[in-house]
Formats: structure tokens, C-alpha cells, sequence
């Protein structure tokens, strides 16, 4: 949470939210990736912002929501 506000200087709500509040968030969303697995998927946001980018993407053209040209 302190991750964003020290590389951007970003602060929002939620990071003045307790680290329990974040662990049930992190929780319910693994529920529901259980009940949903075509749907939810987690991805690993301790990863840079560009292996984030490339999880996402490949996360939507593997659902052909997008092509895989970037250009």
C-alpha cells in the first residue's frame, strides 16, 4: 500500500484502510475467482507495471477481447 505513495506520491482511501480490510478484499476476490474462474483472475501486482500490463493482456487476448497488436 505504501508501495504507491513512495514511487508515485499517490495516496488514496484505501491506503489509509487497514492491512485487515486489504486481507479480507484479497480474500473475497479469491472466492470469488472459486466461483467464477472464467471470469476473475488474479494477478500479481507486486510485479513491475509493464509485467502487470503484459499479464492483463494476455489475459484479454486469450479471451479475444483484444487483438495482439499493440500498433
Amino acid at each position: 500500500m505504501n508501495k504507491r505513495k513512495e514511487k508515485t506520491g499517490e495516496f488514496t482511501n484505501f491506503d489509509s484502510m487497514e492491512i485487515e480490510f486489504h486481507q479480507k478484499i484479497r480474500l473475497l476476490f479469491h472466492e470469488l475467482k472459486k466461483l467464477f474462474p472464467e471470469r476473475i483472475h488474479i494477478i500479481n501486482a507486486d510485479q513491475s507495471a509493464e509485467a502487470v500490463f503484459n499479464d492483463v493482456w494476455n489475459i484479454l487476448c486469450s479471451k479475444n477481447l483484444v487483438t495482439k497488436n499493440l500498433s
